[in-house]
């Protein structure tokens, strides 16, 4: 599949690994049916990005949308970038791994 959000749609950050520019936000979206149309929606023209946090509680869901994708060969796990947020009582070098 083609990435059709153009050619300005990654940045290179300092360490030279290159990041997309432009991401899916998940926050408040819990519903399945939902998250699943938009995440599908946001694959197909190219996000590669996904924005997700512990306290939505939506991230099951996604990593089983990925999962259908990756597996029916649509995308690969090098492809794409998920960014968590962590909630306060996991920040401590020693919480991060289990939080």
């Amino acid at each position: 599949m083609s990435n059709t959000l153009g050619p300005r749609s990654e940045f290179t950050a300092a360490t030279g690994l290159k990041l997309p520019v432009i991401g899916l936000g998940t926050a408040l979206n819990t519903d399945e049916e939902v998250l699943k149309k938009s995440l599908k929606a946001a694959l197909e023209v190219g996000y590669r990005l996904i924005d997700t946090a512990s306290m939505y509680k939506n991230e099951h869901l996604i990593g089983k949308m990925l999962k259908e994708w990756m597996d029916s060969g649509k995308l690969q796990r090098e492809d794409i970038f998920i960014t968590a947020k962590l909630p306060p009582q996991g920040n401590r070098p020693s919480d991060v791994r289990k939080t």
